[in-house]
């Protein structure tokens, strides 16, 4: 009778009847009190709840009425790494390797405790035994490739996340390279390409992994990234007749970092202009954005503008976007991000005008009120420079670029900025818009 108790306890459980479950177990242990298994049942239902204390304590009595059960050991480990008990979750999964040496769950569960106790060779070895004992194990592939990533190990990660996939692709069942495991692994092989700027491989992986998941919304903003880069590298050799290097005028660039410039002109074949209004960063020129007298009319092959139009009044944008447009050459390019005003607003309509919305380095937060009128702390030490004047949507940053002369125009709306990108026409075709 108790096996039927036990049996209508799992399939209760099944279904995520855990009351009706848990009273079942209960009475097959009234029937039969040394049942292990219905111990054992028990903390799987307590732990699926999240009430750890109670899964441990039946877990144990499972084990203590019988020491051989894999299983029990197994599920103990996991309630214990959950409660941070590692040094004994580290013991419970080795007990049911103990017991049952080609337990490949145990293995993969201890590599991870290993690695999250910054033991990376160890997390490693457990992973290969998991692999000794089942060559076709994904999981193991995809955590192996997550150690050699944390180790900056990028090809060894990059080939390991390629053998998960083709595991994925070889299983019986044609849903896997669907399933969320599928999209997790393209993301994190387009992450290692896109580390190495192997740009073609890490945009492929990308699409894959968006196309299997959609939820991965940030990577709509990778992919447009790197099909922006792509398209700009591309052009390079057009930008100019000559095998000189291509000049990128960097306005409002800040003090020297490399990564403030962007991805698309850290190559040899650009070479960074740095222009600033504040001679404290030490930029190649000195000038403001609506008076670039020292830029000669076309003289370079593309401008990047990041987070200094906002600093402009309204009146003062159709200047300086003229100016942008004299200075950069026939089929040069202008490269802008903003703040998206329309998404900021959305915040403060919710009642978040100072809540913090993102941080930047050294934890300092950033809210929706410096966003719209600069960045209050350092305005505050006097750096009036960071001060904002004005503001875009999409639509009115499109239409004043268009305004200016520029062609080709695309705005993209990303998280909590704008990004654009526009062409200025060679003589034939701003003749033809003149006419």
């Amino acid at each position: 009778m108790q096996i039927d108790y036990l049996q209508t306890a799992k399939d209760y459980w099944q279904v995520g009847n855990f009351d009706l479950s848990i009273a079942n177990c209960l009475r097959a242990i009234e029937v039969d009190p040394n049942l292990a298994e219905a111990y054992s049942q028990l903390g799987i239902i307590y732990a699926q709840v999240n009430d750890l204390d109670n899964a441990i304590t039946y877990f144990d009595q499972a084990i203590a009425l019988d020491p051989s059960y894999v299983d029990a050991h197994y599920n103990l480990g996991i309630a214990l790494a959950q409660k941070g008990d590692i040094e004994s979750a580290i013991a419970s999964f080795e007990q049911a390797i103990n017991l049952q040496p080609d337990n490949v769950k145990a293995y993969l569960n201890l590599g991870i405790i290993y690695l999250r106790c910054q033991d990376p060779e160890s997390a490693a070895f457990c992973c290969q035994m998991a692999l000794e004992f089942d060559p076709n194990c994904v999981d193991a592939y995809e955590s192996l490739a997550g150690i050699f990533n944390t180790q900056g190990l990028l090809d060894e990660s990059i080939e390991y996340y390629q053998l998960a996939l083709k595991c994925l692709a070889e299983t019986d069942d044609n849903d896997s390279i669907t399933s969320h495991t599928g999209a997790n692994i393209y993301l994190n092989l387009g992450n290692c390409f896109y580390l190495q700027e192997q740009l073609k491989q890490s945009l492929e992986a990308y699409q894959k992994a968006y196309s299997l998941n959609h939820r991965f919304l940030e990577l709509e903003f990778r992919i447009r990234e790197i099909q922006w880069v792509l398209e700009i590298r591309g052009l390079t050799n057009k930008l100019s007749d000559s095998t000189a290097k291509q000049t990128v005028l960097h306005v409002g660039c800040g003090s020297y970092a490399l990564d403030l410039l962007h991805l698309a002109f850290r190559t040899p074949e650009w070479q960074e202009v740095r222009f600033d209004i504040d001679p404290d960063v030490k930029p190649d020129i000195i000038g403001t954005l609506t008076d670039m007298n020292a830029v000669e009319n076309s003289s370079v092959n593309a401008i990047w503008s990041s987070h200094n139009i906002e600093h402009l009044y309204p009146h003062e944008v159709s200047i300086a976007f003229k100016e942008f447009y004299r200075v950069v050459k026939a089929r040069g390019l202008v490269l802008i991000t903003c703040p998206d005003i329309q998404k900021v607003a959305e915040h403060v309509a919710q009642g978040k005008l100072e809540t913090p919305l993102y941080s930047i380095s050294g934890g300092v937060t950033i809210s929706a009120l410096d966003i719209f009128y600069g960045w209050g702390l350092s305005i505050s030490q006097g750096n009036y420079y960071m001060a904002h004047r004005t503001g875009f949507t999409a639509e009115t940053l499109k239409q004043k670029l268009i305004e200016a002369g520029f062609i080709d125009v695309v705005v993209c709306r990303e998280d909590l900025n704008l990004w654009a990108k526009a062409y200025k026409p060679i003589e034939e075709e701003a003749q033809l818009r003149l006419d």
